[in-house]
């Protein structure tokens, strides 16, 4: 098995990239939505799809850093089934093969985050 990982608040998180569509640049324009829960950011259109982001320091509980327009920030276009999505994440991603040997690392669960379960 394959992963991505990034981290947040120092901790590493991992996504199987079976599920993995695409990394984008952090900065695309991302459309608010009215009363959308605080970890949804919005949408984008993402090869003519509308997909939400999510704010994965929000999802997790985690404390945000200001990372509005950080050079860094990158979206995790991730699909499970039909459904797609966007993670908002910030700093670097690496592709990690098994075994992975990262302590404390947590693998995602896709069908959790794309249907807004903690």
């Amino acid at each position: 098995m394959k992963i991505i990982v990034f981290y947040i608040e120092n901790k590493p998180y991992g996504i199987r990239i079976d599920y993995l569509l695409q990394v984008l640049d952090g900065n695309a324009p991302i459309t608010k939505l009215p009363r959308a829960p605080k970890y949804i950011l919005g949408i984008i259109n993402f090869e003519g799809v509308l997909v939400p982001i999510v704010d994965a320091c929000e999802f997790f509980g985690l404390k945000r850093t200001e990372r509005s327009r950080k050079l860094d920030a990158k979206i995790i276009v991730v699909h499970y089934l039909d459904i797609k999505a966007g993670l908002l994440i910030e700093g670097n991603t690496e592709l990690k093969e098994e075994p992975f040997n990262i302590d404390g690392l947590e693998i995602i669960d896709i069908e959790n985050i794309l249907s807004c379960k903690k």
